[in-house]
């Protein structure tokens, strides 16, 4: 890593580095010596023009960032992952699913600092707000297979939402989605082969956007 293109008391040319080699020296420098070494290096590299916020900080993606069809698959995910679960495995009548999808979303609340931490929290009081409104009766004399396979149809706009998000972001939500389906099939004595398949279907779905 070149922080000046010689060693002058008044350099004749600017700082010059690539941002890869900064962080990776960073995070090296935190690495060796912990906290303290870490923030000196900041506030070396900061008199030296490199503002650390502008590299650990980027826009976070809101509701603006998606279509209305893009968004109401993202809000209604949650209730539709619960609903192709319990319908295929062993958790009761499907009218507790509001009661499933509430405790599965409890337990697979992120519980960790991520990128996507903001539009989860946006996106989960949204879910509560439709799962509030859905009628149940909907469901009745319908098949399992028709309950499921309509479920996964109504989670594939999803895949494009995702596609609008960093990397990173992307990730989370995404795993996010699957801690809830883990969630929602483990709640039952045990995970049932129809459980395991319809989670597969899931993350298959989750990752292909519709074309």
């Amino acid at each position: 890593m070149v922080l000046l293109a010689e060693h002058r008391q008044t350099p004749s040319c600017p700082p010059i580095w690539s941002v890869s080699d900064l962080d990776g020296a960073i995070a090296a420098l935190a690495r060796a010596g912990g906290t303290r070494r870490y923030e000196a290096a900041e506030t070396r590299l900061g008199l030296l023009g490199w503002n650390p916020s502008t590299r650990r900080s980027s826009p976070m993606t809101d509701r603006s960032a998606f279509t209305d069809d893009e968004w109401r698959a993202l809000t209604e995910a949650p209730l539709r992952i619960t609903l192709a679960l319990v319908a295929a495995g062993e958790h009761g009548p499907i009218s507790v699913v509001k009661e499933a999808a509430a405790s599965a979303r409890a337990i697979a609340r992120p519980s960790q600092h991520g990128p996507a931490d903001a539009l989860i929290t946006e996106v989960t009081k949204e879910a509560e707000s439709r799962e509030a409104r859905h009628d149940v009766q909907a469901h009745h004399g319908r098949s399992v297979d028709q309950i499921v396979d309509d479920a996964l149809t109504e989670l594939t706009p999803v895949a494009a939402a995702l596609g609008k998000l960093s990397q990173e972001e992307a990730t989370q939500v995404r795993a996010w989605l699957l801690d809830i389906a883990n969630a929602v099939a483990a709640a039952a004595k045990s995970v049932t082969p129809a459980e395991q398949a319809v989670i597969a279907r899931i993350t298959s779905t989750l990752q292909t956007p519709a074309g």
